[in-house]
């Protein structure tokens, strides 16, 4: 698998071996719960701030049980998911099929593409290219693949210090020391660590600066609150529902808040804040 450093067997384990993994966290109506929101904001984010073609091509790359690929089906682009975990493609087509939406299928090595040049309109990934440590063979593949006026977009997780997730971990593991109280103790297991490289936004736009046939490049930080969980790391662990309810519901008041004192898209923050950040840009006509 080139350079990517322990992520593909890790992640087949924590797909297979946790029954979250089968969750999708595609929701139309109202999030029931953290990654539910996290997934319409990030759709709103696409729509509003980057802008998406009315009809196209989309490859979900690295797309596991498909929650951002469902987004992108429900309004009726013709929507590819590519995952190096057959296991995990078998899950997101039940999720597809129980939502009635359409898809198709490549289980493929992100490094090595089975597609040809020039295939897509959109090519996007949510929290893929932090698994790499030389982040050029995914973003070359992606690249490639996509059609001239398409639109490269890449949601990115690195490995932070400080940032909005860690000023909270004290809390997180309050809730994992008290898990029982809520019968989730059994939810409380070791999950496999997947290798995820501390690369901020200069890194990949570095690359993409490089590329004379690509356009437009920005990036900002999203995602301005904390995943509070007992086992917040991949994949999450969802709260009972009353408390995911309420989670929602502040976070909801304070996304309103934020549009209305900064007159932006409340999903964006600095990038040193947020849980992640956003780099996307086109390729030349």
């Amino acid at each position: 698998m080139g350079k990517q450093q322990g992520s593909t067997k890790e992640f087949d384990k924590n797909w297979v071996a946790r029954s979250e993994a089968t969750r999708s966290h595609w929701s139309k109506g109202k999030p029931k719960h953290q990654i539910e929101l996290a997934f319409q904001q990030h759709f709103d984010f696409i729509k509003e701030v980057i802008g998406l073609p009315k009809e196209g091509a989309v490859l979900d790359v690295g797309a596991g049980r498909g929650s951002m690929s469902s987004f992108f089906a429900d309004e009726g682009y013709d929507v590819t998911l590519l995952d190096s975990s057959s296991h995990v493609l078998d899950v997101a087509k039940n999720i597809f099929s129980a939502n009635k939406h359409d898809a198709s299928y490549i289980c493929s090595d992100v490094q090595s593409m089975p597609v040809e040049d020039a295939s897509f309109d959109v090519v996007i990934s949510i929290g893929l290219l932090e698994h790499f440590k030389d982040i050029v063979p995914p973003m070359r593949e992606q690249l490639r693949i996509l059609k001239p006026g398409g639109t490269f977009i890449a949601y990115i997780i690195p490995q932070r210090k400080d940032n909005v997730q860690t000023l909270f971990q004290p809390l997180n593991d309050a809730l994992k020391k008290f898990a029982f109280l809520f019968g989730q103790s059994n939810k409380v297991k070791q999950k496999s660590r997947v290798y995820r490289n501390d690369y901020d936004s200069k890194q990949y736009v570095r690359y993409l600066k490089r590329k004379r046939d690509v356009v437009g490049i920005r990036t900002t930080g999203i995602y301005p609150f904390p995943e509070l969980s007992y086992s917040p790391s991949f994949p999450f662990t969802v709260l009972p529902q009353f408390i995911e309810s309420t989670i929602v519901r502040v976070y909801i008041n304070i996304l309103e808040w934020r549009r209305r004192v900064y007159n932006k898209h409340p999903w964006m923050c600095e990038e040193e804040l947020g849980q992640g950040f956003m780099v996307w840009c086109k390729k030349k006509k």
